[in-house]
Protein backbone atom coordinates (compact mmCIF):
# COMPACT_ATOMS: atom_id res chain seq x y z
CA UNK A 1 0.00 0.00 0.00
CA UNK A 2 1.24 3.20 -0.81
CA UNK A 3 1.83 5.96 1.80
CA UNK A 4 -0.26 8.84 2.21
CA UNK A 5 0.53 11.82 0.48
CA UNK A 6 2.43 14.81 2.60
CA UNK A 7 1.08 16.78 4.25
CA UNK A 8 -0.25 19.75 2.24
CA UNK A 9 1.51 23.33 2.95
CA UNK A 10 -0.78 26.08 4.50
CA UNK A 11 0.59 28.05 0.86
CA UNK A 12 -0.25 25.19 -1.37
CA UNK A 13 -3.79 24.37 0.12
CA UNK A 14 -4.66 28.30 -0.19
CA UNK A 15 -2.75 28.71 -3.66
CA UNK A 16 -4.86 26.31 -5.22
CA UNK A 17 -8.25 27.33 -3.84
CA UNK A 18 -7.11 31.06 -5.04
CA UNK A 19 -7.03 29.82 -8.35
CA UNK A 20 -11.27 28.54 -7.55
CA UNK A 21 -11.23 31.75 -6.33
CA UNK A 22 -9.95 33.69 -9.60
CA UNK A 23 -10.99 31.38 -12.31
CA UNK A 24 -13.89 33.15 -14.35
CA UNK A 25 -13.70 30.57 -17.47
CA UNK A 26 -15.39 27.59 -15.57
CA UNK A 27 -19.00 27.26 -15.03
CA UNK A 28 -19.86 26.67 -11.31
CA UNK A 29 -20.21 22.58 -11.57
CA UNK A 30 -16.97 22.68 -12.66
CA UNK A 31 -15.68 25.08 -9.77
CA UNK A 32 -17.23 23.34 -7.28
CA UNK A 33 -15.97 19.44 -8.71
CA UNK A 34 -12.50 21.29 -8.45
CA UNK A 35 -13.07 22.56 -5.26
CA UNK A 36 -13.85 19.12 -3.85
CA UNK A 37 -10.54 17.98 -5.43
CA UNK A 38 -7.88 20.22 -3.37
CA UNK A 39 -10.45 19.58 -0.22
CA UNK A 40 -9.68 15.52 -0.77
CA UNK A 41 -5.98 16.12 -1.15
CA UNK A 42 -5.63 18.40 1.75
CA UNK A 43 -7.75 15.78 3.61
CA UNK A 44 -6.11 12.91 2.59
CA UNK A 45 -2.78 14.54 4.12
CA UNK A 46 -4.10 14.86 7.09
CA UNK A 47 -3.30 10.75 8.41
CA UNK A 48 0.07 11.87 8.85
CA UNK A 49 -0.43 14.56 11.39
CA UNK A 50 -0.97 14.19 14.93
CA UNK A 51 -4.54 14.58 16.06
CA UNK A 52 -4.15 18.06 17.40
CA UNK A 53 -2.47 19.27 14.38
CA UNK A 54 -5.17 17.64 12.17
CA UNK A 55 -7.49 19.62 13.84
CA UNK A 56 -6.01 22.30 13.42
CA UNK A 57 -5.46 21.71 9.71
CA UNK A 58 -9.28 20.75 9.60
CA UNK A 59 -10.53 24.30 10.87
CA UNK A 60 -8.28 25.97 8.59
CA UNK A 61 -9.89 24.28 5.96
CA UNK A 62 -12.99 25.51 6.85
CA UNK A 63 -12.13 28.85 7.06
CA UNK A 64 -10.76 28.45 3.80
CA UNK A 65 -14.19 27.48 1.99
CA UNK A 66 -16.25 29.68 3.23
CA UNK A 67 -13.46 32.71 1.62
CA UNK A 68 -13.34 31.11 -1.77
CA UNK A 69 -16.24 32.08 -3.65
CA UNK A 70 -19.09 34.35 -1.62
CA UNK A 71 -21.31 33.85 -4.83
CA UNK A 72 -21.55 30.03 -4.71
CA UNK A 73 -24.18 27.74 -2.88
CA UNK A 74 -22.51 24.52 -2.92
CA UNK A 75 -19.12 26.38 -1.21
CA UNK A 76 -21.34 28.45 0.56
CA UNK A 77 -23.28 25.52 1.88
CA UNK A 78 -20.40 22.99 1.83
CA UNK A 79 -18.48 25.27 5.02
CA UNK A 80 -21.58 25.09 7.28
CA UNK A 81 -21.73 21.40 6.80
CA UNK A 82 -18.13 20.87 6.76
CA UNK A 83 -17.81 22.53 9.80
CA UNK A 84 -20.25 20.53 11.37
CA UNK A 85 -18.91 17.31 10.58
CA UNK A 86 -15.59 18.08 11.48
CA UNK A 87 -16.92 19.19 15.17
CA UNK A 88 -18.71 16.14 15.92
CA UNK A 89 -15.89 14.04 15.41
CA UNK A 90 -14.41 13.91 18.69
CA UNK A 91 -10.80 11.63 17.64
CA UNK A 92 -8.36 13.40 15.49
CA UNK A 93 -7.30 10.96 14.06
CA UNK A 94 -11.15 10.16 12.94
CA UNK A 95 -10.87 13.25 10.97
CA UNK A 96 -9.24 12.30 7.60
CA UNK A 97 -11.29 9.66 6.88
CA UNK A 98 -14.59 11.44 8.03
CA UNK A 99 -14.02 14.56 5.44
CA UNK A 100 -12.68 11.96 2.66
CA UNK A 101 -16.59 10.70 3.11
CA UNK A 102 -17.96 13.94 3.28
CA UNK A 103 -16.48 15.24 0.03
CA UNK A 104 -17.09 11.20 -1.44
CA UNK A 105 -20.87 12.19 -0.96
CA UNK A 106 -20.92 16.06 -2.16
CA UNK A 107 -18.98 15.06 -5.80
CA UNK A 108 -21.46 11.80 -6.30
CA UNK A 109 -24.38 14.63 -5.51
CA UNK A 110 -22.40 17.07 -7.93
CA UNK A 111 -22.73 14.72 -10.73
CA UNK A 112 -25.96 12.82 -10.65
CA UNK A 113 -27.56 15.88 -11.25
CA UNK A 114 -27.15 17.18 -14.96
CA UNK A 115 -29.05 13.82 -15.67
CA UNK A 116 -31.53 14.62 -13.19
CA UNK A 117 -31.77 18.28 -14.54
CA UNK A 118 -32.46 17.17 -18.18
CA UNK A 119 -34.89 14.66 -17.15
CA UNK A 120 -36.91 18.03 -15.14
CA UNK A 121 -36.29 20.37 -17.98
CA UNK A 122 -37.44 17.70 -20.64
CA UNK A 123 -41.14 17.13 -19.05
CA UNK A 124 -41.47 20.83 -18.42
CA UNK A 125 -40.60 22.62 -21.24
CA UNK A 126 -43.19 22.89 -23.85
CA UNK A 127 -41.71 22.35 -27.33
CA UNK A 128 -41.33 24.55 -30.07
CA UNK A 129 -40.75 27.79 -27.82
CA UNK A 130 -38.83 30.71 -28.13
CA UNK A 131 -36.42 30.85 -25.05
CA UNK A 132 -33.80 33.70 -23.74
CA UNK A 133 -30.98 33.02 -21.74
CA UNK A 134 -28.42 34.88 -19.61
CA UNK A 135 -24.74 34.22 -18.72
CA UNK A 136 -23.74 31.09 -19.59
CA UNK A 137 -25.08 28.36 -17.19
CA UNK A 138 -23.88 24.75 -17.81
CA UNK A 139 -27.08 23.73 -15.94
CA UNK A 140 -29.18 25.09 -18.72
CA UNK A 141 -26.76 24.60 -21.62
CA UNK A 142 -26.77 20.40 -20.80
CA UNK A 143 -30.16 20.35 -19.69
CA UNK A 144 -30.81 21.92 -23.65
CA UNK A 145 -28.47 19.77 -24.88
CA UNK A 146 -30.13 16.79 -23.36
CA UNK A 147 -33.68 17.28 -25.58
CA UNK A 148 -34.87 15.30 -27.95
CA UNK A 149 -35.04 16.95 -31.20
CA UNK A 150 -38.77 17.54 -31.48
CA UNK A 151 -38.75 18.74 -27.59
CA UNK A 152 -36.23 21.49 -28.50
CA UNK A 153 -36.52 25.09 -28.66
CA UNK A 154 -37.78 26.58 -31.61
CA UNK A 155 -34.68 29.34 -30.77
CA UNK A 156 -32.46 30.69 -28.27
CA UNK A 157 -32.15 34.31 -27.44
CA UNK A 158 -28.48 34.31 -26.44
CA UNK A 159 -28.00 37.86 -23.76
CA UNK A 160 -24.47 39.57 -24.94
CA UNK A 161 -23.98 39.45 -21.09
CA UNK A 162 -21.52 41.93 -20.46
CA UNK A 163 -19.27 42.34 -18.91
CA UNK A 164 -17.48 39.20 -20.21
CA UNK A 165 -20.22 38.53 -22.98
CA UNK A 166 -20.92 34.61 -22.81
CA UNK A 167 -23.74 34.95 -24.91
CA UNK A 168 -21.53 34.53 -28.09
CA UNK A 169 -20.12 31.26 -26.60
CA UNK A 170 -23.30 30.03 -25.68
CA UNK A 171 -24.38 30.66 -29.29
CA UNK A 172 -21.43 28.63 -30.67
CA UNK A 173 -22.15 25.77 -28.39
CA UNK A 174 -25.68 25.63 -29.19
CA UNK A 175 -24.51 25.99 -32.79
CA UNK A 176 -22.91 22.39 -32.52
CA UNK A 177 -25.96 20.78 -30.23
CA UNK A 178 -27.86 21.37 -33.17
CA UNK A 179 -29.93 24.21 -31.86
CA UNK A 180 -30.83 27.38 -33.35
CA UNK A 181 -29.22 30.63 -31.44
CA UNK A 182 -28.97 34.21 -31.75
CA UNK A 183 -26.76 36.94 -29.91
CA UNK A 184 -29.07 39.40 -28.70
CA UNK A 185 -27.29 42.76 -27.31
CA UNK A 186 -28.29 43.71 -23.29
CA UNK A 187 -29.12 47.36 -25.12
CA UNK A 188 -31.90 45.24 -27.05
CA UNK A 189 -33.56 42.80 -24.33
CA UNK A 190 -36.74 44.92 -23.92
CA UNK A 191 -37.12 44.29 -27.77
CA UNK A 192 -36.08 40.35 -27.69
CA UNK A 193 -38.59 39.31 -24.88
CA UNK A 194 -41.67 40.51 -27.09
CA UNK A 195 -40.88 37.48 -29.01
CA UNK A 196 -39.41 35.21 -26.04
CA UNK A 197 -41.77 32.35 -24.35
CA UNK A 198 -39.78 31.92 -21.84
CA UNK A 199 -36.61 33.33 -19.66
CA UNK A 200 -34.51 30.43 -18.67
CA UNK A 201 -31.37 30.83 -16.32
CA UNK A 202 -28.91 29.28 -14.20
CA UNK A 203 -27.90 29.77 -11.06
CA UNK A 204 -24.57 30.42 -8.77
CA UNK A 205 -26.45 29.94 -5.31
CA UNK A 206 -30.53 29.89 -4.59
CA UNK A 207 -30.68 31.42 -1.19
CA UNK A 208 -32.73 30.47 2.04
CA UNK A 209 -35.57 32.99 1.17
CA UNK A 210 -35.69 32.35 -2.97
CA UNK A 211 -33.54 34.41 -3.78
CA UNK A 212 -31.02 34.19 -7.02
CA UNK A 213 -27.32 34.75 -7.29
CA UNK A 214 -26.08 35.35 -10.76
CA UNK A 215 -24.05 37.33 -13.26
CA UNK A 216 -24.46 40.76 -12.80
CA UNK A 217 -27.36 42.15 -15.41
CA UNK A 218 -29.80 39.32 -13.85
CA UNK A 219 -31.90 40.88 -11.97
CA UNK A 220 -32.49 43.78 -14.76
CA UNK A 221 -33.76 41.09 -17.18
CA UNK A 222 -35.61 39.73 -14.52
CA UNK A 223 -37.39 43.25 -14.12
CA UNK A 224 -37.70 43.55 -17.59
CA UNK A 225 -38.97 39.82 -17.95
CA UNK A 226 -41.79 40.74 -15.23
CA UNK A 227 -43.08 43.73 -16.78
CA UNK A 228 -43.48 41.96 -20.56
CA UNK A 229 -45.14 39.29 -18.83
CA UNK A 230 -42.66 36.60 -19.89
CA UNK A 231 -42.01 34.08 -17.04
CA UNK A 232 -38.11 33.55 -15.81
CA UNK A 233 -37.36 30.23 -14.35
CA UNK A 234 -34.54 29.19 -12.64
CA UNK A 235 -33.03 25.89 -13.66
CA UNK A 236 -30.19 24.76 -10.90
CA UNK A 237 -29.82 21.51 -8.99
CA UNK A 238 -30.14 20.76 -5.21
CA UNK A 239 -26.27 21.28 -4.68
CA UNK A 240 -26.81 25.52 -5.49
CA UNK A 241 -29.54 25.66 -2.65
CA UNK A 242 -27.97 27.93 0.39
CA UNK A 243 -29.97 27.31 4.28
CA UNK A 244 -29.92 29.77 6.52
CA UNK A 245 -27.21 31.46 7.25
CA UNK A 246 -26.54 34.16 9.57
CA UNK A 247 -25.97 36.76 7.16
CA UNK A 248 -26.34 37.51 3.41
CA UNK A 249 -22.71 38.07 2.39
CA UNK A 250 -21.43 40.61 0.35
CA UNK A 251 -21.33 39.53 -3.50
CA UNK A 252 -18.43 40.19 -5.74
CA UNK A 253 -19.15 42.89 -8.31
CA UNK A 254 -19.85 40.12 -11.22
CA UNK A 255 -22.67 38.90 -9.40
CA UNK A 256 -26.44 40.42 -8.57
CA UNK A 257 -29.31 38.88 -6.25
CA UNK A 258 -32.55 38.69 -7.83
CA UNK A 259 -35.66 38.83 -5.37
CA UNK A 260 -37.99 35.52 -5.64
CA UNK A 261 -41.05 38.07 -6.30
CA UNK A 262 -38.79 37.81 -9.89
CA UNK A 263 -38.76 34.23 -10.20
CA UNK A 264 -41.55 31.99 -11.41
CA UNK A 265 -40.58 28.85 -10.64
CA UNK A 266 -37.64 27.07 -9.78
CA UNK A 267 -36.87 23.78 -11.72
CA UNK A 268 -34.26 21.22 -9.73
CA UNK A 269 -33.53 18.02 -10.17
CA UNK A 270 -35.93 17.31 -7.34
CA UNK A 271 -38.73 18.65 -9.24
CA UNK A 272 -40.62 21.94 -10.04
CA UNK A 273 -40.72 24.46 -7.30
CA UNK A 274 -43.05 27.79 -6.99
CA UNK A 275 -41.49 31.10 -7.08
CA UNK A 276 -43.02 34.06 -5.94
CA UNK A 277 -44.19 35.74 -8.79
CA UNK A 278 -47.96 35.67 -9.22
CA UNK A 279 -49.54 34.09 -12.34
CA UNK A 280 -50.47 36.69 -15.29
CA UNK A 281 -49.18 40.02 -16.22
CA UNK A 282 -49.09 42.76 -18.67
CA UNK A 283 -49.54 39.90 -21.65
CA UNK A 284 -51.72 37.61 -19.20
CA UNK A 285 -49.18 34.54 -19.82
CA UNK A 286 -48.75 31.91 -16.94
CA UNK A 287 -46.95 32.02 -14.33
CA UNK A 288 -44.92 28.94 -15.73
CA UNK A 289 -45.26 27.25 -18.87
CA UNK A 290 -44.76 23.85 -16.69
CA UNK A 291 -47.05 22.89 -13.44
CA UNK A 292 -45.22 24.78 -11.41
CA UNK A 293 -49.14 26.42 -10.32
CA UNK A 294 -48.73 23.30 -7.29
CA UNK A 295 -47.23 24.90 -4.90
CA UNK A 296 -50.37 27.93 -5.12
CA UNK A 297 -52.55 24.65 -4.57
CA UNK A 298 -50.25 23.72 -1.68
CA UNK A 299 -50.81 26.87 -0.14
CA UNK A 300 -54.63 26.98 0.00
CA UNK A 301 -54.62 23.35 1.54
CA UNK A 302 -52.65 23.95 3.78
CA UNK A 303 -54.66 26.93 5.04
CA UNK A 304 -57.75 25.37 5.62
CA UNK A 305 -56.94 22.72 7.75
CA UNK A 306 -53.62 23.40 9.67
CA UNK A 307 -53.33 25.87 12.07
CA UNK A 308 -50.76 28.90 12.11
CA UNK A 309 -49.11 29.74 15.45
CA UNK A 310 -46.17 31.79 16.63
CA UNK A 311 -43.74 32.29 19.48
CA UNK A 312 -46.96 32.88 21.57
CA UNK A 313 -47.70 29.33 21.49
CA UNK A 314 -44.59 28.19 23.34
CA UNK A 315 -43.33 28.89 26.62
CA UNK A 316 -39.76 28.46 26.22
CA UNK A 317 -38.67 25.58 24.67
CA UNK A 318 -41.97 23.88 25.68
CA UNK A 319 -45.28 23.69 23.67
CA UNK A 320 -48.23 24.94 25.17
CA UNK A 321 -50.70 22.06 23.93
CA UNK A 322 -51.02 18.89 25.69
CA UNK A 323 -50.63 15.55 24.16
CA UNK A 324 -49.01 14.32 21.14
CA UNK A 325 -48.69 17.58 18.69
CA UNK A 326 -46.63 17.56 15.18
CA UNK A 327 -45.53 21.32 14.69
CA UNK A 328 -44.06 22.13 11.29
CA UNK A 329 -41.52 25.09 10.98
CA UNK A 330 -42.37 26.96 7.52
CA UNK A 331 -41.85 30.07 6.26
CA UNK A 332 -43.88 31.47 2.97
CA UNK A 333 -40.61 32.76 1.36
CA UNK A 334 -39.58 29.21 1.49
CA UNK A 335 -40.61 27.03 -1.76
CA UNK A 336 -39.89 23.18 -0.01
CA UNK A 337 -41.95 24.80 2.14
CA UNK A 338 -44.55 25.42 -0.26
CA UNK A 339 -44.17 21.87 -1.95
CA UNK A 340 -43.95 20.22 1.87
CA UNK A 341 -47.42 21.74 3.37
CA UNK A 342 -49.94 19.27 1.97
CA UNK A 343 -48.12 16.52 3.99
CA UNK A 344 -48.80 18.68 7.04
CA UNK A 345 -52.07 18.60 5.90
CA UNK A 346 -52.37 14.43 5.17
CA UNK A 347 -51.04 14.22 8.99
CA UNK A 348 -53.86 16.28 10.34
CA UNK A 349 -56.36 13.87 8.03
CA UNK A 350 -54.62 10.91 9.71
CA UNK A 351 -55.74 11.85 13.35
CA UNK A 352 -52.56 13.68 14.23
CA UNK A 353 -52.60 17.00 16.09
CA UNK A 354 -50.26 19.60 13.36
CA UNK A 355 -49.60 23.19 13.75
CA UNK A 356 -47.68 25.34 11.79
CA UNK A 357 -45.09 27.42 13.26
CA UNK A 358 -44.72 30.54 11.09
CA UNK A 359 -41.09 31.54 10.74
CA UNK A 360 -41.23 33.72 7.68
CA UNK A 361 -39.99 36.69 9.76
CA UNK A 362 -36.28 35.52 9.85
CA UNK A 363 -36.35 37.85 13.30
CA UNK A 364 -38.43 35.37 14.90
CA UNK A 365 -37.07 33.62 18.15
CA UNK A 366 -38.08 30.28 16.97
CA UNK A 367 -35.21 30.19 14.71
CA UNK A 368 -32.66 30.09 17.58
CA UNK A 369 -34.85 28.15 20.58
CA UNK A 370 -35.33 24.86 18.78
CA UNK A 371 -32.04 25.32 16.65
CA UNK A 372 -34.08 25.19 13.20
CA UNK A 373 -31.32 26.06 10.48
CA UNK A 374 -33.35 24.62 7.69
CA UNK A 375 -37.21 25.27 6.65
CA UNK A 376 -39.25 22.68 6.83
CA UNK A 377 -38.00 20.88 9.97
CA UNK A 378 -40.97 19.38 11.76
CA UNK A 379 -40.73 18.58 15.54
CA UNK A 380 -42.72 16.29 17.61
CA UNK A 381 -44.46 17.20 21.14
CA UNK A 382 -45.25 14.98 23.83
CA UNK A 383 -47.23 16.97 26.63
CA UNK A 384 -45.52 20.17 25.68
CA UNK A 385 -41.71 18.43 25.21
CA UNK A 386 -39.79 18.00 22.09
CA UNK A 387 -39.71 14.14 22.06
CA UNK A 388 -38.51 13.94 18.35
CA UNK A 389 -37.51 15.98 15.45
CA UNK A 390 -36.92 15.49 11.35
CA UNK A 391 -34.78 18.65 10.52
CA UNK A 392 -34.59 19.82 7.00
CA UNK A 393 -31.53 19.75 4.75
CA UNK A 394 -30.63 22.60 2.48
CA UNK A 395 -31.74 22.25 -1.25
CA UNK A 396 -33.57 19.10 -0.31
CA UNK A 397 -35.77 19.55 2.68
CA UNK A 398 -37.68 16.73 4.27
CA UNK A 399 -37.83 13.25 2.21
CA UNK A 400 -40.34 10.44 2.45
CA UNK A 401 -38.41 8.59 5.07
CA UNK A 402 -38.65 11.61 7.03
CA UNK A 403 -42.16 11.37 7.07
CA UNK A 404 -42.28 7.93 7.79
CA UNK A 405 -40.01 8.61 10.88
CA UNK A 406 -42.60 11.09 12.00
CA UNK A 407 -45.73 8.85 11.50
CA UNK A 408 -44.00 5.86 12.97
CA UNK A 409 -42.78 7.71 16.06
CA UNK A 410 -46.12 9.60 16.73
CA UNK A 411 -47.64 5.96 16.91
CA UNK A 412 -45.31 4.99 19.34
CA UNK A 413 -45.10 7.57 21.78
CA UNK A 414 -49.22 7.40 21.70
CA UNK A 415 -49.15 3.76 22.93
CA UNK A 416 -46.12 4.61 25.38
CA UNK A 417 -47.35 7.35 27.33
CA UNK A 418 -43.80 6.99 29.57
CA UNK A 419 -41.40 7.41 26.75
CA UNK A 420 -40.10 10.88 25.22
CA UNK A 421 -40.09 14.28 26.52
CA UNK A 422 -36.56 13.21 28.40
CA UNK A 423 -32.71 13.52 27.61
CA UNK A 424 -32.12 14.26 23.88
CA UNK A 425 -34.45 14.01 21.60
CA UNK A 426 -34.27 11.01 18.95
CA UNK A 427 -33.70 12.53 15.22
CA UNK A 428 -34.85 11.10 11.94
CA UNK A 429 -31.82 8.86 10.65
CA UNK A 430 -30.84 9.80 6.88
Amino acid sequence: MSDPPAPATPSRFVRDLGRVRLDREHGARALALETLRVLGREAASWRRLPPSKARVAAARMVRQLRQVQPAMGPLRAWSRELAREVGKTRTGGRLAPTALRWIRKKRTRLLAEPRRLGEVVRHELPPALTLLTFSRSESVLDALRRLPGPRAPRRVLAAESLPGGEGRKVVRELARAPIPARLVRDRDLPTALREADLVMVGADAVEADGSLVHKVGTRRLAELARDAGVPLVVVAGRTKWVGREGGRPRLPRLFDRTPPSLVSAYWTDDGVLPGGRRRGGPRGRAQSPGRSSRGERDRSMTEKGVARVGAEAFDGSSLKFPGIVVVGYLADWCPFCARFAPELEALRREGLTVLRADLTDEESPLWERFSIEIVPSVLLFRDGKEAFRADGIAGRGLSEGDLRAIRTEAKRLGQNPASGGSGNPPRSSR
